[in-house]
């Protein structure tokens, strides 16, 4: 059964779920920027995580001129008031950078310095193909029908869960090990998945 209109996943104001993505990203790379080392290691952020970040930007350009749109009768994502999510954003890892600049910046540069970038050709093929399958689906005739806005709904969960699992894997995991999990499969298969949400929105 086809609707008139395009809901929003989840029931929310659109560009929500978008920005809780885009929220989940950032908060995964503040953690990892103030996280302490582990004993005789150092860690990195994620090289995927650089990847993704892509998508905070993208989400800076969605919902940056159209939210200060103050005669925009849409409401703004998660029903804040415009561009907060992007001020938090912004001044946040600003802020994180800063801090972390003033105190240790020797370990600050080693941090944001990338793990291996042998998967690099892999995370940007996650990410093109995601996105590109997205996108097609977005293209898919009937794609108001309640069927695909209830898939749409679950990708749209999966992709927020998904996220979660990596920062518990970086941030709470891997640092309590002496040598650091190769998850390079799983940090693929997000990637894929977060692209693929963010193409179906575009």
């Amino acid at each position: 059964m086809a609707t008139d209109t395009e809901r929003q996943p989840l029931g929310l104001p659109e560009g929500s779920v978008r920005a809780v993505l885009a929220l989940q990203i950032t908060l995964s790379f503040w953690m990892l920027v103030i996280l302490p080392d582990p004993a005789q290691r150092t860690l990195h952020i994620p090289l995927n995580l650089y990847f993704l970040l892509a998508f905070v930007f993208m989400f800076f350009v969605s919902y940056g001129h159209s939210a200060a749109d103050t005669e925009d009768p849409e409401p703004s994502p998660l029903g804040l008031p415009p561009l907060l999510v992007q001020i938090v954003i912004l001044f946040g890892t600003a802020a994180i950078l800063w801090w972390q600049y003033s105190t240790n910046p020797d370990r600050l540069k080693a941090r944001l310095a990338p793990d291996e970038l042998k998967n690099a050709y892999r995370f940007g093929a996650a990410l093109l193909g995601g996105f590109m399958v997205g996108f097609l689906i977005r293209a898919i005739p009937g794609r108001n029908s309640a069927i695909f806005q209830f898939i749409h709904a679950w990708l749209s969960m999966i992709a927020m869960f998904m996220l979660v699992v990596e920062i518990v894997v970086h941030a709470f995991i891997s640092p309590t090990l002496e040598e650091s999990l190769d998850v390079a499969t799983l940090e693929m298969v997000i990637t894929a998945i977060v692209a693929c949400y963010f193409g179906t929105r575009s």
